[in-house]
């Protein structure tokens, strides 16, 4: 059984930067556990800035999107992971890691190989779990940022779909559908119809363009399913909203 590798899943590398250098990570691809065996490495997200030295323990997580500064001769150990033990809605931050001698010895210790195999992945959760307690993260500002981030993206891009959305966000669709449902109580495609309706509701209020030219305009697939989320989020068709606007 210690035989069986895994081809995917885990990315278990040693690192070694022969040149002071700078790397722009647009999206991270896994989570990150490293051990920075020599030398000083920096990184620096949208609010973090860590600075990492020999001896250090850190952790990048999945999706962020960061810069990282490299001295000449760093060196590390790098583990590579798609599966966290916990929710996605528990999102740990980009951090340098507080551990024990024996904890950070551990880390240390946890081979570096191609395939990783069952005995490796096995040692390396079993760090992984004990190393939790340590972790910071954040739960529900997160889920409020996504959100947050996602409706400033879909009031100025209302065409745009939602693998879009979700990757201007740094989140899967299914944590971006997952955030909405926690925070909002609704999903994003909801949310973008409620945006579509208060510019609506602008336009046939403050113009007198034809229905079907708005509808047009706000990207409807056609007039007749324009009136019906009008309705659906106002409770009136779009002739009453003119008709009872303001002189």
């Amino acid at each position: 059984m210690n035989s069986v590798t895994f081809t995917e899943g885990f990315n278990f590398n040693l690192f070694r930067r022969n040149h002071a250098c700078v790397f722009h990570t647009r999206e991270c691809r896994w989570h990150f556990l490293a051990y920075m065996i020599h030398g000083h490495g920096r990184f620096v997200s949208d609010d973090t800035v860590v600075e990492v030295n020999e001896g250090d323990v850190f952790f990048i997580p999945k999706r962020l999107r960061y810069d990282s500064y490299w001295d000449e001769g760093s060196l590390f150990h790098s583990y590579g992971f798609h599966f966290f033990p916990l929710p996605d809605r528990h999102q740990y931050r980009l951090q340098k890691l507080e551990l024990p001698p024996e904890l950070v010895a551990r880390v240390q210790g946890i081979p570096i190989q191609k395939p990783v195999d069952t005995r490796t992945v096995g040692d390396f959760y079993s760090v992984l779990a004990d190393i939790l307690p340590y972790m910071q993260y954040e739960q529900g500002n997160r889920e409020e940022s996504i959100c947050n981030l996602a409706i400033a993206y879909m009031t100025q891009h209302t065409g745009s779909s939602m693998t879009e959305i979700a990757r201007h966000c740094h989140v899967s669709e299914t944590a971006l559908y997952t955030a909405f449902r926690h925070v909002r109580n609704t999903t994003p495609n909801t949310q973008r119809q409620i945006i579509l309706c208060e510019r609506a509701v602008d336009l046939l209020t403050t113009t007198d363009r034809p229905i079907e030219e708005i509808s047009t305009q706000l990207g409807f697939s056609s007039s007749a399913y324009f009136r019906k989320i009008i309705r659906t989020h106002t409770g009136l068709t779009p002739r009453q909203i003119r008709k009872n606007a303001p002189m």
